[in-house]
């Protein structure tokens, strides 16, 4: 100590006019920087991953708030210091999951970036380039941590996250419920019918409207549902005709088709990796089938549920009633 104090007052005396760098205390340093309401909740701790994973589907979980409570976690006032160590190692490995969900988009739209589309498909959007901002941010915001139950969507709809960067981003629901809204770009080549305005898009989005409206209704708050949940794409691109028609990535030829699934199998399995998950559950036959084969030798359940789609008429008869049913027969969600 007697070293330190006179080494620092030489230095003192050497460079009278040094002075600390000021240091802004108000928020914590690893605050998002605005881009959504909830972000005070990204510094947070979280239950163990036991816990986690042990929360049934259908669950009345704990907020997010109260899980991030000192008597919840083993940082609380009168933790063992070995605990206060064990918590903070905890947090670390969870607030790391969003960045490494970051790393794996940032792969995967590398790698689909390079491929060439042709046929009847006239445009391709990727919104991990021009709508990269909502969709960090939503993985910032809600990829913490290991999930229990991931939903598995198709590809990006016209209305949703092509507009938003947010998987089914039905633009209410995610500038509303969510709580996320940044800026949005233009893709590089953009078909006039399917013009690309973020979230001043009027249109609306059936899917995400009705996926989540129920996930909303149920659960009452994004952070009860992300606690043990969370919601992706396998594919990240929207192709279209020259008309604006969708094209769904199964009806490409298979000359594109293949680099395309290699791509996005590889996606799955670092999304896998990063949130530890018990199900995978595909939104409609497309994403299970991708599951089954990119998933097979895993230990993890796969299950399915009715795509909420108009184009779907069983989806348009009671969607919600429907896929609560399949879900209680899959023993994903207890009655």
């Amino acid at each position: 100590c007697i070293r330190f104090y006179l080494n620092r007052a030489l230095s003192d005396a050497l460079h009278p006019t040094r002075t600390e760098p000021s240091v802004d205390k108000s928020e914590p340093t690893c605050q998002p920087r605005g881009i959504s309401r909830a972000g005070k909740y990204f510094c947070g701790h979280l239950s163990s991953e036991s816990d986690l994973h042990s929360e049934p589907y259908c669950g009345d979980t704990e907020t997010l708030q109260t899980r991030l409570d000192g008597s919840h976690t083993p940082d609380g006032p009168t933790a063992h210091p070995n605990q206060k160590r064990a918590g903070h190692q905890e947090r670390i490995r969870v607030v790391g999951t969003s960045e490494r969900l970051i790393a794996a988009t940032r792969r995967l739209r590398a790698r689909v970036d390079t491929l060439s589309f042709g046929g009847a498909v006239s445009h391709v959007y990727n919104p991990l380039n021009y709508a990269k901002r909502p969709h960090h941010a939503y993985l910032r915001e809600y990829g913490l941590g290991p999930k229990r139950v991931i939903y598995l969507g198709m590809n990006p709809g016209p209305f949703g996250m092509a507009q938003t960067g947010v998987p089914f981003g039905e633009i209410s629901q995610v500038r509303d419920w969510l709580g996320l809204q940044a800026p949005v770009g233009r893709p590089e080549h953009e078909n006039p019918k399917r013009p690309i305005t973020g979230f001043d898009c009027t249109r609306s989005e059936v899917s995400g409207t009705r996926l989540w409206g129920a996930i909303a209704e149920h659960y009452g708050t994004p952070q009860r549902f992300f606690a043990h949940h969370f919601v992706a794409n396998y594919c990240p691109l929207v192709f279209m005709e020259a008309s604006g028609r969708n094209v769904t990535p199964d009806k490409l030829p298979q000359t594109e088709r293949d680099p395309l699934f290699e791509a996005c199998d590889a996606f799955l399995l670092d999304l896998v990796r990063i949130l530890e998950p018990q199900w995978v559950v595909g939104v409609g036959r497309f994403a299970t089938l991708r599951t089954e084969e990119v998933l097979h030798h895993a230990p993890i359940r796969i299950g399915q549920i009715l795509h909420p789609s108009p184009a779907n008429p069983r989806a348009n008869r009671d969607w919600e009633g429907e896929v609560r049913k399949q879900l209680h027969e899959q023993g994903i969600c207890r009655p």
